[in-house]
């Protein structure tokens, strides 16, 4: 994150894939600006609002050289590309092909639908909410939460599944609340939950109220011990000088009788 891989070239693309992958990744779509000097787009068809070109590129297959041609679709409507070689397809980048094809249509940024999120260093990763056994205690209530939320989440999924209505239902909801979500409070999601959620089970006592929550963490115990197998070592210790002692006592010298 501190470091910055120059560009290659003034390109506007180029740079725009320098802003948001990681450094492996960006070098893999700059060994696709290099190889684009290779290719030249040879003719094209216009039917409507797509243009498909031909672009060819020369090849090397060992010492002999090769003209390979490929054929790349360009909606001038909208900037969609797609190339008959699929790299994007198979790698998530765009090929050298495509690339030829957008300087020549004077591209300046490609859609973000090709700029993918998979390889972004600017995302928030929320693989620290996952628990482990190397989890920093200070994330625990994060942790807690997030496994509240996903099996809540989870049961209400299965059951909207079901049906094509719920499905519609629990997608309104779920965009609402997400659009609403940066500006709730403490009070408005109060009210919001009481609104749009299920009422907690609440258990009233004479003196005092008391909420049931049916995800408590269960108790943890000691592991039970385990009788290993063998001798039980023996609790009394002796020195070296009494185990001699001791042996001495035991050994008799009798006279021989002649």
């Amino acid at each position: 994150m501190d470091t910055i891989i120059p560009c290659g070239s003034t390109s506007s693309i180029e740079k725009q894939f320098q802003e948001e992958y990681t450094h492996a990744k960006f070098k893999e779509v700059q060994a696709e600006f290099r190889a684009k000097m290779n290719c030249v787009p040879s003719s094209k068809n216009m039917e409507g609002e797509i243009t498909t070109y031909c672009v060819l590129e020369d090849k090397l297959f060992g010492d002999m050289p090769k003209d390979c041609i490929f054929k790349v679709a360009f909606n001038h409507h909208n900037h969609d590309v797609s190339c008959e070689c699929s790299l994007f397809e198979f790698r998530g980048i765009l090929c050298r092909h495509v690339l030829c094809v957008c300087a020549l249509e004077r591209v300046k940024r490609v859609p973000v639908k090709y700029v993918l999120a998979r390889w972004s260093k600017n995302i928030k990763r929320k693989h620290s909410y996952i628990k482990s056994s190397y989890s920093v205690t200070k994330l625990k209530p994060q942790m807690d939460k997030f496994d509240n939320l996903f099996k809540h989440f989870f049961e209400v999924v299965e059951e909207a599944a079901e049906n094509e209505d719920s499905t519609k239902v629990l997608h309104g909801v779920l965009s609402e609340f997400k659009s609403n979500l940066p500006s709730l409070g403490a009070t408005t999601v109060g009210i919001y939950s009481q609104s749009i959620m299920s009422p907690l089970q609440v258990q009233r006592d004479e003196n005092n109220i008391t909420t049931r929550d049916e995800n408590l963490v269960p108790e943890i115990h000691s592991p039970l011990r385990v009788i290993r197998k063998g001798r039980p070592p023996s609790k009394r210790k002796m020195s070296m000088s009494s185990r001699f002692s001791g042996v001495k006592s035991l050994i008799r010298l009798e006279p021989f009788n002649h």
